[in-house]
């Protein structure tokens, strides 16, 4: 299975690189401030092996606050009820597209616990100060961002 998944990534890899496509998504923190250090809530998606904040592409003509919304509930059963803040705009051309991402913190949702989702292959909530081993450099960078209220980054 995850093969297939590989493939079909390495395929739409393909497709991006040579079409020059332009693409926006969007990225969200999910803090839970339950706990004195504070957690974030990460995603591995079937088709990669690195921890990532859930998020995903902005469908034509929506919104990107409502993307975020629609995103982490398709990716994780959470209920984004509101935004904190916007962290930052991001620039990303690692895969071959020209990929603009930006960035929402959560501060109001509701869990409606895990389910099976063909594009996640494990999730939860870590540490903020002790991010997994196979954190992604870009999500390591916006953590650290967010715990520094340091300005964003130009580019991931």
């Amino acid at each position: 299975m995850r093969k297939i998944f590989n493939l079909l990534h390495n395929i739409r890899k393909f497709y991006w690189r040579t079409l020059k496509v332009k693409t926006f998504g969007v990225r969200v923190m999910i803090i839970n401030r339950q706990f004195s250090d504070g957690k974030i809530f990460l995603v591995k998606h079937r088709y990669g092996d690195l921890w990532v904040l859930p998020g995903g592409q902005i469908k034509r003509g929506e919104a990107a606050e409502n993307a975020a919304i629609r995103e982490v509930f398709e990716e994780t059963n959470i209920k984004i009820l509101s935004f904190e803040k916007v962290l930052g705009e991001y620039k990303n051309n690692q895969e071959g597209k020209n990929d603009t991402v930006t960035v929402f913190v959560a501060n109001e949702w509701r869990d409606g616990g895990r389910k099976w989702n063909w594009e996640i292959k494990e999730s939860g909530f870590f540490d903020l100060e002790n991010l997994p081993e196979g954190t992604s450099s870009a999500t390591r960078s916006r953590v650290s961002e967010y715990i520094t209220g340091s300005p964003p980054m130009l580019k991931w």
